[in-house]
């Protein structure tokens, strides 16, 4: 008989999704039901690249470096085993090109989750306002990310009035969300609501897809 932690073959979870969808917070709770790693790939991203994610985009003006070392760490946490890990919002979907394959990063990052044994990914979403309300309070609290357009990214440079930025930046993400919501249902067939029920009963509702 298996025990609550022996979790038939599958020995990692990729969490996907948007912004502010819950995938840092729901992806601890799960590592530490599961006995399991956590890993957030932005966090690796700036230590790999000794940057903010601030910096290494100049605002969002350009990902190019920032999805080259998203791709590397994608890769690497594919070869671990018993790890949950939380995949920034742009993995699998972004249109950034790569200068050798000729495809977008996000097309080299749909492979890795497509090729990976024994793992499983979930794709978080939200309502539209819940989200919005979420990346406010963030963004309130100083957590600015960078624009995900690269040309609001340059007309914002000379915003001096925080309030107008962080309106502008929600207005970007927005847009890019709406853009990205057939992408992200080609990642998975599993999906979850994070506004329908508690964070701890997402994680365990995410347990027994990983079990069946």
């Amino acid at each position: 008989m298996k025990s609550e932690n022996q979790i038939s073959t599958v020995n990692k979870i990729f969490l996907v999704g948007f912004r502010a969808t819950g995938k840092t917070t729901i992806g601890k709770i799960l590592a530490e039901k599961l006995d399991w790693s956590f890993w957030d790939s932005d966090f690796l991203i700036t230590q790999e690249a000794g940057q903010d994610i601030q910096s290494l985009t100049r605002g969002g003006i350009d990902w190019q470096i920032f999805r080259k070392i998203e791709n590397q760490v994608l890769y690497e946490l594919s070869r671990m085993e018993n790890v949950v890990v939380s995949c920034g919002g742009g993995v699998g979907v972004n249109d950034v090109i790569d200068e050798i394959t000729n495809k977008t990063f996000g097309d080299l990052n749909k492979e890795i989750l497509d090729n990976t044994k024994e793992s499983i990914v979930i794709l978080l979403t939200s309502k539209d306002e819940s989200i919005k309300t979420r990346l406010k309070r963030q963004y309130k609290n100083k957590k600015i990310m960078p624009f995900l357009n690269t040309e609001n990214a340059k007309m914002s440079k000379d915003e001096k009035n925080l309030e107008v930025l962080i309106e502008k930046q929600i207005e970007d993400s927005m847009a890019t969300f709406q853009e990205r919501k057939s992408l992200y249902k080609s990642l998975t067939s599993i999906i979850i609501d994070t506004d329908k029920m508690p964070l701890g009963k997402t994680a365990e509702e995410i347990i027994s897809y990983v079990r069946k």
